[in-house]
């Protein structure tokens, strides 16, 4: 999952502002989250829960494993 998408999901923010957010965080070039918390759509614990959230449903390879499993 995006970091927009867990934003979303918990309803801590809109489409909307997700939209105008990218938007911003492209343009200059710097992270959404700081993005975010510059505009004060999310609070500091906020932004560093969806972040670890975000960590933890990141796909995970195994490949690497298999590998080794037949050595």
């Amino acid at each position: 999952m995006t970091l927009g998408q867990i934003l979303l999901y918990k309803k801590w923010i809109s489409s909307e502002q997700l939209e105008e957010t990218i938007s911003e965080a492209k343009k200059s070039d710097r992270p959404l989250g700081e993005v975010l918390l510059e505009r004060g759509l999310l609070a500091q614990e906020q932004l560093q829960k969806a972040l670890q959230e975000q960590y933890w449903r990141r796909p995970v390879s195994y490949t690497h494993l298999r590998a080794h499993e037949t050595d």
